[in-house]
């Protein structure tokens, strides 16, 4: 009897292996690069198109209806040379989290060439927005490190900052501002982030998405305003802010 039931065990550790290997297998994946789109978005030797996660770079296009118009966001043009020099033509690694597809249904993944780890390599240039969605978050630390390090250090996108001490002068800019979150008000459309400084204002959807507390630190990137004796920055997207959980 117990033969039988080591015989069983051994079955059932090697069914347990073999499950874990083929797991592995369908988490990466070698392809060419065969078009670059813009800083995030690539076509790929399959046919397929590949959003990078963990990221998000300035725009080139947008779509307006049917057509696609250029409007050539601050950095899109260097964050798309970037990203071409490093991948075009070369063949990558995608390292895929758990969701595999987006909405459009493009492959979204984690892309490393000759060593490097494309999606970080675009934060440590200051040519893209930290922008980790859940349950997407398998580099988020080592992301989040990349943001932190080209914030500091001013690099590109990072480099206009709204001083709390001469905040007048700011008015009208884009900047990026940072903070501690004191209250979040919830309207029926809008959500107001109040910090020591400012108003963090953004659409409920976009806040949803970062799930910010009480007691947090903001990093927000927007246009300040002063709306009735208030200074207020107003967020478009989602990438655009990036909580330090408390």
């Amino acid at each position: 009897m117990r033969c039988i039931y080591t015989k069983l065990i051994f079955i059932l550790l090697l069914f347990l292996l073999s499950c874990n290997s083929s797991a592995s297998t369908k988490k990466s994946s070698e392809l060419t690069v065969i078009n670059v789109y813009d800083g995030d978005t690539i076509e790929l030797s399959n046919g397929e198109k590949l959003r990078y996660l963990g990221i998000d770079t300035p725009e080139l296009h947008k779509k307006e209806g049917d057509e696609w118009i250029d409007i050539k966001e601050p950095y899109a043009k260097e964050a798309y040379e970037f990203n071409k020099t490093l991948v075009l033509g070369k063949t990558i690694k995608i390292i895929f989290d758990r969701e595999k597809r987006d909405r459009y249904g493009r492959l979204l993944g984690y892309v490393f060439v000759d060593n490097i780890f494309v999606n970080e390599a675009l934060l440590k240039e200051g040519l893209a927005f930290i922008n980790i969605l859940e349950p997407n978050d398998a580099y988020k630390e080592r992301l989040k490190k990349a943001f932190i390090d080209a914030y500091f250090n001013n690099k590109n996108l990072f480099s206009k900052k709204i001083d709390h001490k001469n905040i007048y002068k700011y008015v009208g800019q884009i900047g990026w501002y940072e903070g501690k979150i004191r209250n979040i008000i919830i309207g029926e459309k809008r959500v107001e982030i109040l910090t020591d400084h400012l108003i963090v204002e953004s659409s409920k959807r976009t806040i949803k998405r970062i799930n910010p507390s009480i007691g947090d630190y903001i990093y927000a990137y927007g246009q300040l305003e002063r709306r009735k004796g208030r200074f207020l920055i107003k967020v478009k997207k989602s990438s655009h802010i990036f909580i330090e959980k408390n």
